[in-house]
């Protein structure tokens, strides 16, 4: 008859094992739908990114309708574009690494092998310390912790006011500044003076959509972004008096906007990673006192001899 405590390990071991399998389920599962959608846009076009992005838009903002099409425009537009091809290129890269790595940890998880889980864990500590650092990233530049990091945002805002205005017929740009003037009903960066700056013409800072602004080249000063929607000419009278960036500091982890969701987003699955890596690190540490001992996904009740092998060894150990 086998010790209780023997049985007591096993069940241990299995709680670890299917707790990081479940995670890496997760993880494979997102990573495939992340794929999916890179191979679509590569393959087919933006069409179904642009659905995607169009409901998204609709149930945060509480519309009915949906500029899809101005929004297929840019998205058509934006794909002409080599950088945000390479950028598609290298995400369609990392998330295949990440199926295979996942494969590798379920692999591991199954037949608690060390050498699998050890390789896992060291992957996944890696990519956990990026995460950290990309969230840093994210989260230090808005919460007035340094200066010095919110002013170094202010030359990625002047480049994308300057592709704004370059790009007369929509574009990267112009998904990202109208995406985030229009939801927290701001206007330019650090102020009103970012877009005079940038104005050189009228003509050269396009509406955001056409059937909404029917103001002429003299009148037009601003994107039709900056103004409401039910405003025809975009000019300082109804601009949106408010600098993006003291909205993107009140709200970056508001969940009802599409920065806060964002950043709530990024923090989930750093989270997720760090919490996965901590598991696949238990589990590595299960292994490697048990080498030498076969196991598979399920311990049958027959198989005592097994389990009081590896109870044996773990005590020993």
């Amino acid at each position: 008859m086998k010790d209780p405590s023997y049985r007591m390990q096993t069940q241990c071991v299995n709680i670890w094992r299917y707790l990081l399998i479940v995670f890496l389920c997760i993880s494979l599962t997102a990573s495939l739908v992340v794929l999916g959608i890179d191979l679509d846009w590569l393959i087919n076009g933006p069409e179904f990114l642009t659905k995607i992005c169009a409901r998204i838009k609709e149930r945060m903002a509480n519309e009915d309708l949906t500029d899809e099409e101005e929004l297929l425009k840019n998205f058509t537009i934006a794909r002409e574009s080599i950088w945000l091809q390479v950028f598609v290129i290298i995400v369609v890269a990392i998330t295949t690494i990440f199926v295979i790595i996942n494969l590798i940890g379920c692999a591991g998880s199954c037949i608690l092998s060390y050498s699998l889980l050890s390789g896992f864990t060291i992957f996944m500590m890696l990519t956990s310390i990026l995460g950290i650092a990309v969230t840093c990233a994210f989260i230090l530049p808005f919460a007035n912790i340094s200066s010095d990091l919110d002013s170094s945002l202010d030359p990625m805002a002047r480049d994308l006011i300057s592709q704004y205005k370059t790009e007369k017929h929509g574009g990267t740009a112009h998904i990202i500044i109208d995406s985030v003037q229009r939801e927290l009903e701001c206007c330019g960066y650090n102020s009103l003076n970012d877009w005079k700056d940038a104005i050189i013409t009228p003509r050269i800072i396009t509406p955001r959509s056409m059937e909404h602004n029917d103001a002429t080249d003299d009148d037009m000063m601003f994107p039709a972004s900056c103004c409401p929607l039910n405003v025809t000419s975009c000019t300082m009278e109804d601009v949106f008096n408010v600098s993006c960036r003291e909205i993107i500091q009140d709200n970056y982890l508001n969940p009802d906007n599409v920065i806060g969701l964002i950043g709530i987003s990024i923090i989930v699955v750093v989270s997720f990673m760090i919490v996965t890596f901590f598991i696949s690190f238990v589990m590595c540490c299960i292994a490697r006192r048990s080498r030498g001992t076969k196991w598979s996904i399920v311990n049958w009740g027959g198989a005592g001899s097994r389990d009081e092998t590896y109870s044996t060894s773990v005590i020993q150990h």
